[in-house]
């Protein structure tokens, strides 16, 4: 039986079916279990009026289910007791999540762009959702964060990002509170550029100076988009304000220098930079992880903090899960995950073969392990073989 229902009265363990009544223009579609109050408080920030609940659907597991209080002390990510998850089990989770963010984050740009507050509770919570996923496995949310679909690129953009600084800055030992802060400032880095012009935005040829001017603009439209979120983190601000700000004086918007970017400004332009080579663009081809890298290294005294880029590339593998590399044997395969203490030999999944341009028999191959007469050649492009990758990662790779 089904019942439409006002949000104030949902509680947790019931099932939606679908969105009813809401206020403004946003199409938020939503279907699943109200596993506590924090799901149904993000269907409130969203401006969900009502919605229609199965009465015969049930989860009894988060029924009354008090919530935990935050902790008002700082707690070290290194101290933060998580139980660790196999790849392919994080992966149905991370593969949930990174829709979830998805849709909110479309939300959040469209209350923007309308004039309305951001959302901002759903989409905290969707970065602590992802905080505890990577804590479980980082490969997971890694494999999504390196597979493109070219049509949203502004939205996995914020994404990657976010999921990429979360990484970074666990593995630099922040505390749960700033990894948090640092999550949600990579997430919102871009917002401002929902008010630059599509004809600039996506243009393919060179800017003008003047398309120059007001694309560099959208790091003051983003501030001005965040200046009246409630309890904004300082570190947050400035991972939106620095992200092109570069080491040798030469970014924007303030051409600050070395010491004058903090600390966070410095990783947000790692971050942003290489996910921004990674993903293909209107004007220019992607590169791999290892070009990525290279250029990264490349620019290290220039633009960006030495010492951080070696500390990212350390964070994430020299080939990171989900990227796509040719064997000796010429087989291609996806990396799914990598081997601690052995950065050149990541565990993959061969699935094709780039010399005979023909599918192979999936197979899961350990280049670490001791029988393995196979090792990385190269890594490589999809488009160089034209393979949809992620196409394969949701028919095969994902768990059914």
């Amino acid at each position: 039986m089904q019942k439409r229902m006002p949000v104030a009265s949902l509680k947790p363990g019931m099932y939606v079916v679908e969105i009813s009544q809401q206020a403004g223009q946003l199409q938020v579609r939503t279907e699943g279990w109200l596993k506590d109050q924090a799901a149904i408080d993000a269907l409130a920030q969203l401006g969900i009026e009502e919605v229609v609940i199965d009465l015969a659907r049930r989860d009894n597991s988060s029924e009354l289910m008090p919530a935990k209080p935050v902790p008002a002390k700082r707690q070290s990510v290194a101290t933060t007791s998580v139980a660790t998850a196999s790849f392919e089990r994080e992966l149905v989770e991370a593969d949930a999540i990174y829709g979830e963010a998805l849709q909110l984050l479309d939300a959040a740009l469209l209350a923007a762009k309308d004039g309305r507050p951001l959302p901002t509770e759903p989409l905290r919570a969707v970065v602590k959702q992802s905080m505890a996923s990577l804590l479980r496995n980082q490969n997971a949310l890694l494999c999504l964060a390196h597979l493109r679909d070219s049509n949203r690129y502004l939205l996995e953009h914020a994404i990657n990002t976010s999921i990429l600084m979360t990484v970074f800055a666990r593995s630099l030992k922040f505390s749960d509170t700033d990894i948090e802060a640092l999550a949600l400032g990579a997430l919102w880095h871009d917002i401002g550029k929902i008010r630059i012009a599509p004809a600039i935005l996506d243009k393919p040829s060179r800017l003008t100076a003047e398309e120059t001017r007001e694309m560099q603009r959208h790091v003051e439209y983003g501030l001005a988009y965040v200046q009246d979120v409630p309890g904004i983190d300082a570190m947050t601000r400035a991972a939106i304000s620095e992200h092109h700000e570069r080491m040798d004086g030469n970014g924007y918007p303030g051409k600050l220098r070395a010491a004058a970017i903090s600390r966070a400004g410095r990783m947000m332009a790692i971050v942003d930079s290489y996910d921004a080579l990674t993903g293909l663009r209107v004007y220019r081809g992607a590169v791999t992880a290892v070009r990525a890298f290279k250029t990264l290294r490349a620019d290290s005294y220039a633009l960006y903090d030495a010492e951080l880029v070696m500390d990212f590339i350390k964070a994430i593998g020299f080939y990171p899960a989900g990227s796509l590399v040719k064997l000796r044997s010429q087989r291609l395969a996806m990396v799914i995950s990598v081997n601690a203490g052995k950065p050149y030999q990541p565990l993959v999944k061969v699935f094709y073969h780039g010399r005979f341009r023909q599918p192979l028999p999936v197979q899961d191959v350990d280049l670490a392990a001791p029988d393995c007469d196979d090792d990385i050649e190269a890594a490589v492009l999809p488009e160089q073989f034209k393979l949809d990758l992620l196409q394969f990662f949701r028919t095969v790779v994902l768990p059914t």
